[in-house]
């Protein structure tokens, strides 16, 4: 069982969670201000490879055999990153029962599909991809399609961690 203790020392680990100087604070987007600051999708192994899967993101999205190579990736680091995997185990089991009522799982544009993938993966559901343009792609293990109409899919959406939840918000 995962403790919030083995969560928090992961995101120190990875460098995901920063927490401010004494005296000093961190500019959210939303224009207020907190103590600490958070970069989850470093639990994929640190800032660079973080950097590097959202560089793979940015430069592939569009590619016919992307969700098959982000989901390879995921598994890589799922085997060879305790803090990623210690962070999906944790979101597959905070799925818990939950995740016998959907069909697929889901996640936003980049930063959620570090996180999504990968709990797709372990809970053998389709992945959909939710792009930043209204479109969607639904992967099943094997191929990719259009998920043009999602009338009738109950999805897991998985997100990556927010202060504030601003961008989500606005949007």
């Amino acid at each position: 069982m995962t403790t919030d203790v083995e969560l928090i020392a992961a995101l120190l680990r990875t460098e995901a969670l920063k927490v401010a100087p004494p005296g000093e604070v961190f500019w959210y987007t939303s224009g207020t201000v907190g103590p600490y600051y958070i970069n989850t999708h470093y639990l994929f192994g640190g800032p660079q490879p973080a950097r590097d899967l959202l560089a793979f993101i940015d430069a592939s999205k569009g590619d016919e055999d992307f969700a098959a190579r982000l989901h390879d990736r995921c598994r890589v680091a799922y085997g060879q990153v305790p803090e990623y995997r210690l962070t999906i185990d944790a979101l597959v089991t905070a799925a818990g029962s939950a995740a016998a009522d959907v069909s697929a799982v889901s996640g936003g544009e980049r930063r959620d599909w570090f996180f999504s993938a990968a709990v797709a993966d372990r809970l053998h559901l389709p992945h959909l991809l939710l792009y930043k343009d209204g479109e969607g792609r639904r992967w099943d293990g094997q191929r990719v399609a259009a998920a043009a109409d999602l009338s009738g899919i109950r999805s897991l959406h998985v997100a990556d961690l927010v202060t504030e939840a601003s961008s989500y918000t606005r949007a």
